[in-house]
């Protein structure tokens, strides 16, 4: 009888030691299953962080291309703003550069027309160096000194002369005339060439002194 109670002992502690280590097996593999669940569970909470950063990321990348674009634009109208006010500060110059012009075309042009109506009308009266000349050929009607063509005359060296110079020039000539010829007359029986100064006292003065008296 002993023997088979310890028989039966034996045999129910085995049983109950297999029974702990299969229930300690479930309890393992519970936890081992818990822990990758929440393993997983973290892993997706981490997934779902990283993709709302990264949601946050694109939102702030976007909201900067949108200050970026904005700020160009802002720049783009600023510029084109200053651009037209110099364009339209150079065209405003151009046109008033082109209206002072036109106007000084227009004076010149009406100025012009004034000229052409008036009648040109030339000067009768010979001025200057060679009136007599111009006056002597028919040209001009009289000189300034009031000389027309029938009061000049021609002299024996071709110049234009007044007939009344030529008359005064004459008379004066003729109270010398016998001088001069006695003086030819004494050079050439001398036979002196050149200039030679007549003096009282020399034979060339009273050589010419013979010939004039």
């Amino acid at each position: 009888m002993t023997k088979d109670l310890l028989g039966a002992k034996k045999a129910l502690g085995e049983s109950v030691r297999n029974l702990t280590k299969q229930l300690e097996g479930a309890s393992i593999s519970g936890s081992g299953s818990g822990g990758d669940l929440s393993k997983g569970n973290g892993a997706a909470s981490s997934n779902d962080t990283e993709a709302k950063g990264d949601a946050g990321d694109t939102t702030e990348a976007k909201s900067g291309a949108g200050d970026a674009t904005e700020e160009a634009k802002n720049g783009e109208e600023k510029g084109a703003k200053g651009g037209d006010k110099k364009d339209d500060r150079k065209d405003i110059k151009f046109l008033s550069t082109m209206a002072k012009a036109m106007k000084a075309m227009k004076a010149m042009k009406a100025m012009k027309a004034m000229k052409a109506m008036k009648k040109k009308s030339v000067s009768k009266i010979a001025k200057g160096r060679f009136s007599k000349v111009v006056v002597f050929r028919g040209t001009k009607a009289k000189t300034a000194g009031g000389l027309s063509k029938g009061d000049l005359v021609k002299n024996k060296n071709g110049k234009i002369v007044s007939k009344k110079s030529l008359a005064h020039g004459k008379k004066a000539y003729s109270n010398i005339k016998t001088w001069t010829v006695a003086v030819q007359k004494a050079r050439k029986a001398l036979g002196l060439k050149g200039f030679v100064a007549i003096k009282k006292g020399t034979p060339f003065y009273k050589k010419a002194k013979e010939f004039y008296q």
